[in-house]
């Protein structure tokens, strides 16, 4: 599929002549369009090829498929030249974890894995995207429910603790985002596909690229603690995360970066008063 196809594979398309004529687009060539039997149903067989040009000018879309929606959903962001991986896979969904997995959900992630073995608390609802009414379900159900409402994508939900799932599973995932709350390294084999982390304490984030066992867990293993929490930390950390994987290339050493968001907010806002330019209301 090409960014000038009208159509796209899976769409059912309807003849502008007869309302009872419906096709579906089976397969995109670079002059023509494959389609499926007059009854959408059909699936994948294939009922003839059309030329382009006479497809678009004789049928209209009657149902986009879910290849058409991701075509009109992201055509805003196409001319970024986004580096968007085919799939995700997220550990620990909490404060930062949820909104990294469903940010990568709204930023087009077809593939998304998501671990964690905790239940929605009445205390995680000011830093999440969870629902009053997920409290006392699994972390991972809540999320996925909150992605599929929004996408039509692959959520595969494990509630249980990564050490205790089969590592082979993350050969089929791109990129590993590691967003727990423990401290304990992560199974062997999983380092090299975690290219970038971050945690938050209050107004300070610390962002990982690259992280190695050593220099974030230590020598052993620290489990959760309370630490000054409200939504716009985990937020900010998702949104860097996103930034970096999509938008820059990868670096190859281990870096650590820790900011403090009032500090960040008070570089941004001091400009020189030459700079600022000045309204005139009475003008507009």
């Amino acid at each position: 599929m090409t960014t000038e196809d009208k159509f796209a594979i899976g769409d059912i398309i309807q003849s502008l002549t007869s309302t009872s004529e419906k096709r579906k687009v089976v397969k995109i060539t670079k002059g023509s369009y494959h389609l499926a039997g007059e009854n959408a149903s059909i699936g994948t067989t294939e009922g003839g090829s059309w030329s382009k040009r006479d497809c678009e000018r004789y049928y209209k879309i009657h149902e986009r498929g879910i290849q058409g929606v991701k075509k009109t959903l992201y055509t805003r962001q196409e001319s970024l030249k986004l580096k968007i991986p085919k799939s995700v896979a997220v550990i620990g969904v909490g404060g930062v974890g949820s909104w990294v997995a469903s940010d990568f959900a709204l930023s087009g992630v077809d593939d998304i894995l998501i671990i964690d073995p905790d239940i929605v608390e009445h205390s995680n609802l000011n830093r999440t995207p969870f629902k009053m009414i997920d409290e006392g379900n699994p972390k991972v159900e809540a999320v996925m429910e909150y992605i599929l409402e929004r996408r039509l994508v692959n959520v595969t939900p494990i509630q249980e603790r990564v050490e205790n799932v089969e590592p082979e599973l993350f050969n089929n995932y791109e990129l590993i985002v590691d967003c727990r709350d423990s401290s304990g390294a992560l199974p062997e084999g999983l380092q090299e596909k975690t290219r970038i982390t971050g945690g938050y304490d209050g107004m300070n984030i610390t962002i990982h690229i690259n992280p190695s066992s050593l220099s974030v867990w230590g020598e052993s293993a620290t489990g959760y603690t309370i630490t000054p929490s409200w939504l716009v930390p985990p937020r900010i950390i998702s949104d860097i995360i996103l930034i970096y994987v999509m938008t820059s290339k990868p670096r190859k050493k281990e870096y650590i970066h820790s900011i403090n968001l009032k500090s960040l907010i008070a570089k941004l806002l001091e400009v020189k008063q030459e700079d600022i330019k000045e309204i005139d209301h009475a003008n507009i």
